[in-house]
């Protein structure tokens, strides 16, 4: 089945399949949580980003959704209460297009990565900014935790891939993509 909607282009996807989901995260500034299940039934739309969505990101243990923007914040939304459709949190931390988000294996932390060229890190318990880890020269495109989250791994236009050790905030290794 072929489920037709007035969306414009999905940047992003994630697969939740514990609880038989798809989530998007498109250019009209929307997040959508489709049924598996039952593809027929329109998808939830999550609503509060004011430009394009660049990346969605889904909690180990499946309770939040993140999304990240062009305008400049991280959203995280609770799973258990889209029915209600507002957000869980949002931080406006960056001063450019978020293009990256990405939980911790413990469901506690976020990290992002910005045209800013800076990665951040949140704490989704305590709702604080944890850290700002800056090497990068050029903008950023991917972020991600280590699946023990003791490692963040970043990379961008400026050709480098840098590991960090999130406790020490420091980068470990840099890999340096040669022309």
């Amino acid at each position: 089945m072929i489920l037709l909607l007035e969306y414009v282009s999905i940047q992003t996807c994630k697969f939740f399949l514990q609880r038989k989901q798809l989530i998007t995260g498109s250019l009209d500034k929307s997040v959508l949580l489709w049924n598996l299940e039952n593809p027929e039934y329109r998808p939830i739309k999550l609503l509060g980003h004011t430009q394009g969505i660049f990346d969605v990101s889904l909690s180990p243990n499946g309770t939040l959704i993140a999304s990240c923007s062009s305008d400049q914040t991280l959203k995280i939304w609770d799973n258990s209460l889209l029915w209600q459709g507002h957000t869980f949190q949002s931080y406006k931390q960056h001063s450019a297009p978020i293009k990256s988000c990405n939980f911790s294996c413990d469901n506690k932390l976020i990290v992002t990565g910005s045209n800013d060229t800076l990665v951040k890190i949140f704490n989704v318990v305590t709702k604080k900014s944890v850290s700002t880890l800056s090497a990068h020269t050029n903008w950023l495109k991917c972020t991600r935790f280590s699946n023990d989250g003791n490692l963040i791994i970043s990379c961008g236009d400026d050709k480098k891939a840098i590991i960090w050790d999130v406790v020490k905030e420091l980068p470990v290794q840099t890999y340096i993509l040669k022309s």
